[in-house]
């Protein structure tokens, strides 16, 4: 493009249009292409003009374009305009419009500082606070971790569902009007602020970002969480310290959230808490944080998992093995926890670090509490999710095997859950029975190894009689949900 014409594709109803548009007006302001012939003054008097757009392509070229053009402007009060414009525009209609007026907020917070935050705060507190909540109807607070549901009302179809007193069950990804863009707001704010914001963040606005991390709105969480992250960026050394505990606990609530991308949010937020403290601030907060993010590294959202386990390799270093022990206690307590939470995800990911915690953890720390983790393992072998159960399978076999003496109080059952599991009907189930009764026979030795024969003897010559189609499970769908089988319509 060539004489400015880009300025005209910044409203294109076509978004590839616009951003080729955009991208040529950043270019041509980073190699000088606009500063002879009035370039500038038609720069800026083409933002205005779209910023005044009835289009909210228009509208949001507008804001991108001011934000790429706002440094190199020589308008004495180009920015105060802007910033009257992202006020009134901080509730567009337009989702996208609002995004693009909290990037430009970042760009004029980057270049003014926390003037810009304290003129917008107002503003931005009362939209935060007027849309909160759906009017008129009051809901029940949804348990956004999941971790609390008796097992005996879990159902991963219920997932993502939201009780209200008056309409009945509604699902959470319901739109909440302003409310996700107007924290994306404020976390462009405290990000081009830096630092120097951290003394204007009192406890009215750290209480609406917590707030967030509660609200129904699984978007509204995650938002909430990415704003935690630029608040823990921003806080170092004494701002952090009188938030130390606060700031862990409910970063804990999202690491144990239901939803994946909270979830990785919190995961986010986490890492860059840790960068900012000491060594004796981080043992302040490890047995809050430490099981949530030892068990995440297990995840099944790869996204969730790799990233904990990037994260586990930084904060620990070396020592992960020696604070999972320290924190033996609260490790323990909440696996078991997750082992009954209403997610099979998180069940599936709580057996294998019960595995993991008895095989590699310092025996002494683990062995008082090997027979409440052993009772959660059984109990998951029993869960109607069948990745769950293959977990559990295989991580029961692991436990007999580092524990046998604790593990004889539950080798009875465990025995009939194996020998039943190697009739199952999926592969790899089969193969966890086979693999968990093999470590069994190592265990015990003869004694076991003449139970396994018995069972052996006595079955394996039935698969000769076996049908060539399986007529069992024939009432069930050939798909499944999270692991579990539907009956045929």
């Amino acid at each position: 493009m060539s004489d400015m014409e880009f300025l005209a594709g910044l409203d294109d109803n076509k978004h590839l249009v616009r951003e080729r548009s955009l991208l040529a007006l950043e270019k041509a302001l980073q190699e000088g292409g606009c500063k002879e012939g009035g370039a500038t003054e038609k720069i800026e008097a083409r933002v205005f003009e779209l910023l005044d757009s009835p289009a909210w392509e228009g509208r949001q070229g507008g804001f991108l374009a001011a934000k790429a053009f706002a440094p190199y402007a020589q308008s004495p009060n180009f920015s105060e305009r802007l910033l009257e414009y992202c006020i009134n525009h901080l509730e567009d209609v337009e989702s996208r419009v609002r995004l693009a007026v909290g990037e430009l907020l970042r760009q004029l917070a980057q270049m003014r500082g926390v003037e810009i935050y304290l003129r917008l705060q107002p503003r931005l507190i009362a939209s935060i606070e007027g849309n909160f909540d759906r009017e008129p109807v009051e809901q029940e607070q949804e348990d956004s971790s999941g971790q609390q549901s008796p097992r005996s009302l879990r159902s991963d179809t219920t997932i993502g569902l939201i009780w209200n007193k008056q309409t009945g069950l509604r699902h959470d990804t319901e739109g909440w009007k302003c409310l996700e863009t107007s924290f994306k707001a404020m976390q462009c704010l405290i990000e081009g602020t830096g630092e120097a914001i951290a003394q204007h963040l009192g406890e009215n606005e750290r209480g609406l970002i917590y707030r967030a991390l509660l609200h129904p709105n699984r978007f509204v969480r995650e938002t909430g969480f990415l704003t935690m992250n630029s608040l823990c960026g921003i806080l170092r050394g004494a701002n952090l310290l009188p938030q130390l505990e606060e700031l862990a606990g409910w970063l804990a609530k999202g690491l144990a959230d239901n939803w994946s991308q909270v979830r990785y949010a919190a995961s986010v937020a986490t890492r860059a808490f840790f960068e900012g403290m000491d060594e004796e601030s981080r043992a302040q907060c490890m047995p809050v944080l430490c099981p949530r993010m030892c068990l995440n590294r297990y995840y099944v959202a790869e996204g969730v998992r790799l990233y904990s386990q990037s994260t586990w390799a930084l904060v620990m270093e070396d020592r992960g093995r020696e604070w999972v022990a320290r924190c033996a206690p609260q490790v323990v307590g909440y696996y078991i926890e997750a082992s009954q939470a209403n997610n099979h995800a998180v069940r599936e990911a709580a057996c294998a670090c019960i595995a993991e915690l008895m095989n590699k953890i310092e025996a002494s720390a683990v062995a008082p509490h090997v027979p409440r983790l052993l009772a959660a393992l059984v109990d998951c072998f029993k869960d109607e999710s069948w990745p769950v159960r293959d977990a559990a399978c295989a991580a029961c076999g692991k436990c007999v095997g580092s524990f046998p003496e604790e593990s004889k109080v539950v080798l009875d059952e465990l025995y009939d859950l194996w020998f039943a599991h190697l009739w199952d009907n999926i592969w790899s189930v089969r193969e966890s029975a086979a693999v968990a009764l093999g470590r069994v026979v190592q265990a015990y030795g003869d004694e076991a190894a003449a139970k396994v024969v018995a069972w052996l003897k006595e079955n394996l010559a039935k698969a000769l009689v076996q049908p060539k189609d399986s007529k069992k499970f024939a009432e069930m769908a050939n798909t499944t949900t999270f692991g579990v089988a539907a009956r045929r319509p």
